[in-house]
């Protein structure tokens, strides 16, 4: 009998589909960064932590909602320090000596959230992927206020509290009944540890997460629980897959999970020209030795060829490049001769 090396977390199929016209926004822990990354080198539409990295996931609805309704984010959650305005909500690449023009640069964020669900699209639905990076979280004690980021402020002027499954399931039903029906909202937990909690107390964190999403699955339509918490720790499972700190997965670790992710979102067909855009993508990394041959310029021109046959994804920047390469070639051809 195979000794089993192994143990496979089952990704089920979504009935929802992505394709290349599906706006796809992705917010939440910075696992949320590295596959909106993956997302946007294969040309899918993306918007991807508009606020920066942000853990805690009632300040991430919070934030959601002043943009659905074209709120301003409240006075209290502004601060200064060290020359610098900032904002307790935001990540610390929130910050400027100008409040002005600190209050311009959220604007303009709000802004693209809000036309990313304004957005009209081609596709059955709109995709919201929230990744929960901690429930530990820290409150400003005057005024009492729940943070994202305590911007190298004075600890004595915050409390580190466990959130409640109860507070994470509320909070993402309230933001759930102003979501546009077509949206689907895709739950994941954070694979990377935080090891300033202590692992014991990570552990219970992680808990505190993945229990908060089994249930918003079972009690709503249009939410649905992608397993990339479990894909590490339970398949892959092993140090070798995370980075030197022994927190955060490799680079290959991510593609795996991107590779499973696609299997669940994407259909059959999708997942081939997906596979055909990768090889291709290969190929236009390639940088030759010798450009000015006739065997680069046919490998120019058979690329072109294969690109221009990618109709199903937008390769109008690729297409110029290799067309400028080519005419680069022609130009480098005639010097030669003459």
């Amino acid at each position: 009998m195979p000794i089993k090396l192994q143990t496979p977390v089952e990704c089920s199929p979504s009935p929802h589909k992505i394709d290349w016209q599906s706006p796809l926004l992705l917010v939440g822990s910075c696992f949320s960064d590295e596959i909106g990354k993956l997302l946007d080198v294969n040309h899918f539409k993306t918007l991807i932590n508009p606020f920066g990295v942000i853990f805690n996931p009632l300040t991430l609805v919070d934030l959601l909602q002043t943009c659905i309704h074209k709120q301003v984010l409240p006075a209290t959650t502004f601060d200064y320090r060290a020359d610098l305005h900032f904002n307790y909500w935001l990540h610390s690449s929130f910050s400027n000596p100008s409040a002005t023009a600190l209050q311009q640069q959220i604007a303009l964020q709000q802004q693209k959230i809000r036309e990313y669900f304004l957005e009209t699209h081609t596709t059955n639905s709109r995709f919201l992927l929230l990744t929960m990076g901690t429930a530990w979280v820290y409150e400003l004690q005057n005024p009492r206020l729940l943070v994202a980021n305590c911007h190298k402020m004075p600890a004595n002027r915050f409390q580190k509290r466990l959130l409640s499954v109860a507070e994470i399931v509320d909070s993402i039903k309230k933001l759930y009944t102003f979501l546009p029906i077509d949206t689907q909202l895709v739950l994941t937990v954070s694979p990377i540890r935080h090891l300033k909690d202590t692992l014991p107390l990570n552990a219970v964190s992680k808990a505190t997460l993945r229990l908060a999403c089994h249930e918003l699955c079972q009690t709503l339509d249009r939410v649905q629980y992608f397993p990339s918490y479990e894909l590490i720790t339970d398949e892959l499972r092993d140090y070798r897959f995370y980075e030197a700190d022994m927190l955060h997965p490799t680079k290959q670790t991510v593609q795996f999970i991107f590779d499973k992710f696609c299997s669940c979102f994407l259909s059959p067909a999708h997942q081939q020209i997906l596979a055909q855009w990768q090889k291709i993508n290969t190929r236009l990394q390639h940088r030759p030795l010798h450009p000015n041959t006739t065997n680069y310029r046919e490998f120019l021109q058979n690329l072109l060829t294969d690109l221009e046959k990618m109709t199903e994804i937008n390769l109008q920047k690729e297409i110029e490049q290799v067309r400028l390469a080519l005419s680069c070639v022609a130009t480098i051809k005639e010097t030669s001769e003459t």
